[in-house]
């Protein structure tokens, strides 16, 4: 994203690893920039970020939830887990898909359930995710 009218050069900022002012880009007033800000945090992993992302899942625009999720797996700090759990009962399928694509990713036991539930309702994605995560190393017990 470039510098127009006022918006944060998020690529820069990803490239200068400023996770403070990604964190703060969530807050933005354009979509994009949020949506793009929870990308870059996901891509840099730094566990600073996970409680601001967690407040991203609740966005009003569902392209920013998914990256927050996303963000959010690429992390891998179990202290999502509870709110990725919730979004398991999205309205929106790709937002349950990515909470759940999340939680596969950080790899805790404590989604093996609610994933089950959730399977009745989803597609085979999330069978395939479900199915993976007892067998994923390091996962808590």
């Amino acid at each position: 994203m470039g510098q127009l009218f006022g918006s944060p050069d998020i690529k820069k900022l990803e490239e200068k690893r400023n996770v403070k002012k990604l964190i703060k880009a969530l807050l933005h007033a354009e979509k994009a920039v949020r949506e793009e800000s929870a990308a870059a945090l996901g891509r840099i992993g730094d566990p600073r970020a996970t409680v601001p992302l967690i407040k991203a899942l609740r966005s009003d625009h569902l392209s920013v939830s998914s990256s927050a999720a996303r963000a959010l797996g690429k992390i891998g700090d179990s202290a999502a887990v509870p709110a990725l759990i919730q979004m398991l009962n999205d309205g929106d399928e790709m937002v349950r898909w990515h909470a759940a694509w999340a939680l596969e990713g950080i790899g805790d036991m404590r989604a093996a359930e609610s994933l089950n539930v959730a399977l009745a309702k989803s597609t085979p994605q999330a069978v395939k995710i479900t199915r993976s995560i007892p067998k994923k190393p390091g996962a808590l017990n």
